[in-house]
């Protein structure tokens, strides 16, 4: 039977699988190294905070509904760094969103164009790939 062959734990706190040697006794449980444990209370919540909101999102950073709610009482958190984190956020999401409106809308535009015209639409990225400009670009 095969088995798992990974050393050491994870420490949710740096995000890292370390060697046992690098945990307390009382690490081992509460999953943090000792580099972590001497962080600091304060520390170690605002880490813990920054995970809850990672949590909030879908893989690709989008605030799922059902979340924004909960999502909105990080905008007024009483640490400076957690509403900056979650401000960040959600201007990242609101730049996702308006490029996914952009995108559709373009695309809307360029078959109502072309089924005026009678052209067959062709289904080209209107913004080429960077690897296409590879040879342009003096290193």
């Amino acid at each position: 039977m095969a088995r798992n062959r990974r050393s050491g734990h994870y420490c949710w706190s740096c995000d890292r699988r370390r060697a046992n040697e690098k945990f307390s006794g009382k690490g081992h449980a509460r999953h943090l190294c000792k580099d972590c444990a001497r962080l600091g209370k304060e520390e170690l919540v605002c880490r813990q905070t920054m995970r809850d909101l990672d949590r909030l999102l879908t893989w690709n950073g989008h605030i799922p509904r059902r979340n924004r709610e909960q999502f909105r009482k990080y905008l007024d958190h009483k640490d400076e760094r957690i509403r900056a984190y979650a401000c960040r956020i959600e201007t990242t999401e609101a730049w996702a969103v308006a490029e996914r409106r952009l995108d559709r809308d373009l695309e809307e535009f360029l078959s109502e164009l072309a089924a005026e015209e009678d052209i067959v639409a062709l289904d080209i990225d209107p913004v080429p790939a960077l690897d296409s400009y590879d040879d342009e670009i003096p290193c």
